[in-house]
Order: structure tokens, then sequence, then C-alpha cells
């Protein structure tokens, strides 16, 4: 089993997703050794590693060999952003945000404070 020890710069993310997803990639992790956190490290420096998605998005299981382009991706995951900011301020939850002028991430607090990260 793979372990990754948290280090002092570690920080957490939130995650939705369909319940019947997670459990049937927590079951195929688990067959592998990794557990999901182990998981998403691993994609997440793949991602970084390679500059981009690690892998073709296709549909191949479905007989369509459509690979989508990089704009729709870049579209498809700015939708999803969007849907997940409009959800976290409707349920009164912080929400990660990028100050273009200070070249900082941050986090907004439904009451309007800002740390930064």
């Amino acid at each position: 089993e793979v372990f990754l020890a948290m280090a002092k710069n570690d920080t957490s993310i939130t995650v939705r997703v369909d319940k019947d997803l997670k459990e049937n990639a927590e079951q195929v992790l688990s067959y592998i050794g990794l557990n999901m956190t182990s998981a998403i490290n691993v994609f997440l420096r793949k991602v970084v590693d390679e500059k981009a998605i690690p892998f073709m998005l296709n549909s191949r299981k479905l007989g369509i060999t459509t690979t989508f382009s990089e704009d729709e991706i870049t579209k498809r995951m700015n939708d999803a952003l969007r849907e997940d900011f409009k959800f976290s301020r409707e349920h009164s939850l912080p929400v990660a945000l990028y100050d273009e002028n200070l070249k900082k991430a941050y986090v907004e607090y439904p009451d309007g404070r800002r740390e930064y990260v």
C-alpha cells in the first residue's frame, strides 16, 4: 500500500462526486493498494509533470473515437468551476480563487474575509 505522509505544506481539497462513482473507485483503488488521497496525489503530480491531463479523454468504450479538443476540455472545466462556485456561494461555503494582481491564490469566506496561500 502506498502511504503519503502529511507534509507541513499539505492542504486539503473538497470534491463532490457521484456516490456510486466514489464507491467503485475506492474498490478499484483498494485492489491496487491505493487510497483515494494517494490516487489523487498521483494524478495531480502527473498533471504537473506533463503539464496536461495525463491521458486521452474520449469515449472509446462506447465505440466513439472522438477525442475532446483542448478548447472543449477548457470549456467543460470552466463550466464545472462556475457550477462549483455557485454551489459554494448558495451554501455559504468558502471558495478558492486567484488574485491576478497579487499572483496568489486565496480562500474567500462567506463573511468576505480572504486568506491568501
